[in-house]
């Protein structure tokens, strides 16, 4: 905001309000999300492991599938 303000000359002169940033943010957050905490897991942990090969990862689960244990 900072940043946009000061290219603006100043937080007046922005086209938005931060109620209109803030909306977005969390909705690009929660559509990043939409699948779940547990997947959003996955996904970083084996893009980390793409990213760099010996990086491990284990995850234990519970009777009903469920991430109990993330090593």
């Amino acid at each position: 905001m900072d940043l946009m303000s000061g290219q603006a000359g100043g937080r007046r002169n922005l086209r938005f309000v931060l109620n209109y940033m803030k909306t977005y943010m969390r909705t690009k957050r929660e559509t990043r999300m939409k699948n779940g905490i547990a997947s959003a897991l996955i996904q970083y942990f084996n893009n980390k492991q793409k990213q760099n090969p010996s990086f491990f990862h284990s995850m234990q689960l519970d009777a009903d599938e469920q991430i109990t244990n993330v090593f």
